[in-house]
């Protein structure tokens, strides 16, 4: 509840100052990078695997 709420501000804060020091555009590349390859990593990770069939049963 509240605890992940404070999770978009936090990283609203940090988006900028790291925006600030390196460029918007760096940033926007950064991040769009870590994202395809949290993507990439995240099937490859047994425990995440198997959350879909937790779920299901």
């Amino acid at each position: 509840g509240s605890i992940m709420s404070l999770a978009m501000p936090i990283g609203l804060i940090l988006s900028g100052f790291f925006a600030d020091r390196i460029g918007v555009n760096y940033w926007f590349l950064l991040s769009g990078v870590l994202i395809i390859g949290i993507a990439i990593a995240c099937p490859m990770i047994t425990e995440v695997r198997k959350l879909d069939l937790k779920q299901n049963s």
